[in-house]
Protein backbone atom coordinates (compact mmCIF):
# COMPACT_ATOMS: atom_id res chain seq x y z
CA UNK A 1 0.00 0.00 0.00
CA UNK A 2 1.61 3.49 -1.06
CA UNK A 3 1.43 6.61 1.03
CA UNK A 4 -2.06 7.72 -0.72
CA UNK A 5 -3.74 4.90 -0.61
CA UNK A 6 -2.76 4.13 3.29
CA UNK A 7 -4.61 8.45 3.78
CA UNK A 8 -7.04 7.57 1.93
CA UNK A 9 -8.17 4.11 3.96
CA UNK A 10 -6.85 5.43 7.10
CA UNK A 11 -8.86 8.49 8.48
CA UNK A 12 -6.52 8.66 11.68
CA UNK A 13 -3.27 9.27 9.33
CA UNK A 14 -5.26 12.48 7.07
CA UNK A 15 -6.26 13.73 10.79
CA UNK A 16 -2.63 13.67 12.21
CA UNK A 17 -1.64 15.28 8.92
CA UNK A 18 -4.74 18.15 9.33
CA UNK A 19 -3.20 18.48 12.62
CA UNK A 20 0.44 18.75 11.79
CA UNK A 21 -0.43 21.51 9.21
CA UNK A 22 -2.79 23.22 11.58
CA UNK A 23 0.00 23.63 13.96
CA UNK A 24 2.41 24.43 11.19
CA UNK A 25 0.57 27.54 9.88
CA UNK A 26 -0.21 28.85 13.55
CA UNK A 27 3.65 28.35 14.32
CA UNK A 28 3.97 30.54 11.33
CA UNK A 29 1.16 33.19 12.31
CA UNK A 30 2.82 33.41 15.74
CA UNK A 31 6.59 33.61 14.61
CA UNK A 32 5.00 36.75 12.52
CA UNK A 33 3.31 38.19 15.70
CA UNK A 34 6.29 37.99 17.24
CA UNK A 35 8.62 39.88 14.43
CA UNK A 36 5.89 42.31 14.17
CA UNK A 37 6.75 43.12 18.14
CA UNK A 38 10.10 43.26 17.31
CA UNK A 39 9.29 45.80 14.40
CA UNK A 40 7.11 48.02 16.56
CA UNK A 41 9.48 48.29 19.68
CA UNK A 42 12.16 49.10 16.75
CA UNK A 43 9.54 51.81 15.49
CA UNK A 44 8.30 53.08 18.75
CA UNK A 45 12.30 53.60 19.87
CA UNK A 46 13.02 55.64 17.06
CA UNK A 47 10.20 57.85 17.70
CA UNK A 48 12.40 58.04 21.50
CA UNK A 49 9.01 56.26 22.92
CA UNK A 50 10.77 54.65 25.31
CA UNK A 51 7.42 52.75 26.83
CA UNK A 52 6.67 49.95 25.02
CA UNK A 53 2.62 49.82 24.31
CA UNK A 54 0.24 46.62 23.82
CA UNK A 55 0.17 45.07 20.71
CA UNK A 56 -1.75 47.11 18.04
CA UNK A 57 -3.97 45.50 15.61
CA UNK A 58 -4.45 48.72 13.71
CA UNK A 59 -0.49 48.83 12.92
CA UNK A 60 0.24 49.17 9.53
CA UNK A 61 1.60 45.81 8.41
CA UNK A 62 2.52 47.10 4.83
CA UNK A 63 4.95 49.62 6.94
CA UNK A 64 6.33 46.90 9.00
CA UNK A 65 7.51 44.31 6.11
CA UNK A 66 8.60 48.21 4.62
CA UNK A 67 11.14 48.38 8.43
CA UNK A 68 12.26 44.80 8.06
CA UNK A 69 13.10 44.83 4.57
CA UNK A 70 15.38 47.89 5.36
CA UNK A 71 16.95 46.85 8.62
CA UNK A 72 20.29 46.97 8.87
CA UNK A 73 21.91 44.30 10.70
CA UNK A 74 24.09 46.35 12.86
CA UNK A 75 21.50 48.87 13.57
CA UNK A 76 19.38 46.16 14.74
CA UNK A 77 22.03 44.44 16.68
CA UNK A 78 23.11 47.88 18.21
CA UNK A 79 19.02 49.07 18.82
CA UNK A 80 18.50 45.38 20.42
CA UNK A 81 21.02 43.73 21.51
CA UNK A 82 19.86 40.64 20.06
CA UNK A 83 22.38 37.61 18.16
CA UNK A 84 22.63 38.01 14.13
CA UNK A 85 21.10 34.74 14.36
CA UNK A 86 17.50 37.26 15.30
CA UNK A 87 18.55 39.52 12.68
CA UNK A 88 18.05 36.68 9.90
CA UNK A 89 14.58 35.78 11.31
CA UNK A 90 13.39 39.24 11.34
CA UNK A 91 14.27 39.84 7.30
CA UNK A 92 11.88 36.61 7.03
CA UNK A 93 8.93 38.75 8.33
CA UNK A 94 7.81 40.17 4.56
CA UNK A 95 7.84 36.29 3.87
CA UNK A 96 5.93 35.23 7.00
CA UNK A 97 3.37 38.06 6.90
CA UNK A 98 1.94 37.16 3.63
CA UNK A 99 0.80 34.22 5.02
CA UNK A 100 -0.65 35.22 8.70
CA UNK A 101 -4.04 34.30 9.17
CA UNK A 102 -6.40 33.96 12.14
CA UNK A 103 -3.93 34.25 15.38
CA UNK A 104 -3.45 37.65 14.02
CA UNK A 105 -2.75 39.08 17.75
CA UNK A 106 -2.34 37.89 20.73
CA UNK A 107 -0.68 34.96 20.39
CA UNK A 108 2.61 35.03 22.63
CA UNK A 109 1.17 33.15 25.22
CA UNK A 110 0.68 30.45 23.35
CA UNK A 111 3.82 30.94 21.32
CA UNK A 112 5.55 30.60 24.57
CA UNK A 113 3.93 27.27 25.50
CA UNK A 114 4.42 25.51 22.53
CA UNK A 115 7.86 26.07 22.84
CA UNK A 116 8.41 25.45 26.01
CA UNK A 117 6.36 21.90 25.12
CA UNK A 118 8.17 18.55 25.38
CA UNK A 119 8.00 18.19 21.42
CA UNK A 120 10.14 22.15 20.86
CA UNK A 121 12.06 22.85 24.32
CA UNK A 122 15.52 21.43 23.36
CA UNK A 123 14.84 22.49 19.53
CA UNK A 124 16.14 24.85 17.36
CA UNK A 125 12.93 26.68 17.09
CA UNK A 126 13.13 26.96 20.85
CA UNK A 127 16.56 28.53 20.78
CA UNK A 128 16.24 30.90 17.69
CA UNK A 129 12.86 33.02 19.17
CA UNK A 130 13.64 32.34 23.05
CA UNK A 131 15.63 35.89 23.18
CA UNK A 132 12.71 37.73 21.44
CA UNK A 133 10.61 37.43 24.48
CA UNK A 134 12.14 39.37 27.00
CA UNK A 135 12.99 42.37 24.11
CA UNK A 136 9.36 42.30 23.48
CA UNK A 137 7.72 41.65 26.54
CA UNK A 138 10.16 42.04 29.07
CA UNK A 139 9.51 38.72 30.52
CA UNK A 140 11.39 35.19 29.41
CA UNK A 141 10.04 32.99 27.49
CA UNK A 142 9.64 31.18 30.58
CA UNK A 143 7.65 33.66 32.15
CA UNK A 144 5.48 33.93 29.19
CA UNK A 145 4.62 30.54 29.03
CA UNK A 146 3.60 30.47 32.77
CA UNK A 147 1.50 33.65 33.15
CA UNK A 148 -0.59 32.02 30.38
CA UNK A 149 -0.77 35.16 28.26
CA UNK A 150 -1.91 35.57 24.85
CA UNK A 151 -4.23 32.01 23.45
CA UNK A 152 -4.55 29.45 25.05
CA UNK A 153 -2.22 26.38 23.25
CA UNK A 154 -5.40 24.42 22.90
CA UNK A 155 -5.89 26.64 19.92
CA UNK A 156 -3.31 25.06 18.41
CA UNK A 157 -5.07 21.69 18.35
CA UNK A 158 -8.32 22.90 16.72
CA UNK A 159 -9.42 21.39 14.21
CA UNK A 160 -11.84 23.76 11.88
CA UNK A 161 -14.23 24.15 14.60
Amino acid sequence: MDYYDRVKKEPSVYQKLVVCASIGNKLETMQTNLLAHVIKNLNESDKGNVEKSENNPKHSTAKYANIAAHMDRKVFQKKTNLSGSCFDLLKQYPRLVAQRSSLAHGSEGAFAKLLMSPQYRNTNHYYQWAPFFPYCYGKTLEEMAKSGAGNDIEDLYSIGE
